[in-house]
């Protein structure tokens, strides 16, 4: 699975407890709910932040570069005058 369709799906299950929250009517059930949605947030957070990458990668290092780096290389100007 894609990380944007990881995130996907974890966005929409934030958003079903979210909801919950909202339409609960007992307090009890509604603190529940809400302990429930920051415990999958905390979660997700880990998740997401193990994710990312750490460092660059040496071996593909034009794939480290921004847009504005790739344009400088081939001697293109991203800024207008």
């Amino acid at each position: 699975m894609s990380r944007e369709k990881k995130v996907k799906t974890m966005m929409d299950k934030m958003n079903n407890l979210a909801n919950a929250v909202h339409n609960a009517k007992d307090p009890g059930m509604k603190q529940i709910w809400t302990d429930k949605w920051y415990a999958l947030v905390k979660t997700y957070a880990r998740r997401i932040q193990s994710m990312e990458v750490s460092k660059p990668d040496p071996y593909n290092e034009h794939l480290n570069k921004t847009k504005e780096e790739k344009n400088e290389n081939q001697g293109l100007s991203t800024n207008i005058r």
